[in-house]
Protein backbone atom coordinates (compact mmCIF):
# COMPACT_ATOMS: atom_id res chain seq x y z
CA UNK A 1 0.00 0.00 0.00
CA UNK A 2 1.31 3.56 -1.02
CA UNK A 3 0.77 6.42 1.15
CA UNK A 4 0.88 9.90 -0.22
CA UNK A 5 1.53 12.99 1.90
CA UNK A 6 0.09 16.41 0.40
CA UNK A 7 1.06 19.76 1.52
CA UNK A 8 -1.22 23.03 0.95
CA UNK A 9 0.59 26.03 0.79
CA UNK A 10 -1.53 28.73 0.47
CA UNK A 11 0.26 32.35 -0.21
CA UNK A 12 -1.37 35.30 0.88
CA UNK A 13 -1.07 38.55 -0.60
CA UNK A 14 -1.43 41.17 2.34
CA UNK A 15 -1.89 45.12 2.66
CA UNK A 16 -2.11 46.80 6.23
CA UNK A 17 -2.56 49.94 6.95
CA UNK A 18 -1.16 51.36 9.83
CA UNK A 19 -1.39 54.67 11.34
CA UNK A 20 2.05 57.19 11.89
CA UNK A 21 5.15 56.87 10.33
CA UNK A 22 7.13 53.75 10.82
CA UNK A 23 10.82 54.81 12.25
CA UNK A 24 13.46 53.30 10.60
CA UNK A 25 14.54 50.96 13.67
CA UNK A 26 11.32 49.24 13.24
CA UNK A 27 11.04 48.82 9.50
CA UNK A 28 13.63 45.76 10.03
CA UNK A 29 10.78 43.80 11.90
CA UNK A 30 9.01 44.06 8.68
CA UNK A 31 12.09 43.08 5.70
CA UNK A 32 9.71 40.23 3.98
CA UNK A 33 7.50 43.54 2.84
CA UNK A 34 7.40 46.51 1.18
CA UNK A 35 6.69 49.85 3.28
CA UNK A 36 5.27 52.41 1.32
CA UNK A 37 4.51 55.46 2.94
CA UNK A 38 1.23 57.65 2.20
CA UNK A 39 1.23 61.86 2.44
CA UNK A 40 -0.86 61.65 5.43
CA UNK A 41 1.77 59.91 7.09
CA UNK A 42 0.17 56.37 7.41
CA UNK A 43 1.83 53.55 5.87
CA UNK A 44 1.18 50.37 3.82
CA UNK A 45 2.83 47.35 4.65
CA UNK A 46 1.88 44.62 1.35
CA UNK A 47 3.23 42.11 -0.29
CA UNK A 48 3.10 38.33 -0.03
CA UNK A 49 3.48 36.02 2.76
CA UNK A 50 3.82 32.27 3.01
CA UNK A 51 0.84 31.44 4.63
CA UNK A 52 -1.73 32.32 7.73
CA UNK A 53 1.59 31.62 10.19
CA UNK A 54 3.28 34.22 8.45
CA UNK A 55 0.46 36.37 8.75
CA UNK A 56 0.20 36.05 12.17
CA UNK A 57 3.84 36.55 12.47
CA UNK A 58 3.13 40.29 11.07
CA UNK A 59 -0.09 41.17 13.03
CA UNK A 60 1.81 40.17 15.97
CA UNK A 61 5.02 42.44 15.44
CA UNK A 62 2.58 45.19 14.65
CA UNK A 63 0.39 44.34 18.16
CA UNK A 64 4.37 44.06 20.27
CA UNK A 65 5.31 47.36 18.58
CA UNK A 66 2.15 49.02 19.51
CA UNK A 67 1.32 50.02 16.22
CA UNK A 68 -2.42 51.06 15.31
CA UNK A 69 -3.94 48.86 12.16
CA UNK A 70 -5.95 51.35 9.46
Amino acid sequence: MQTHTRTLTHSIICSIGLRGALDRDYAGWFADLEIRPFADGAVELCGELADQTALLGVLLRVHNLNLDIL
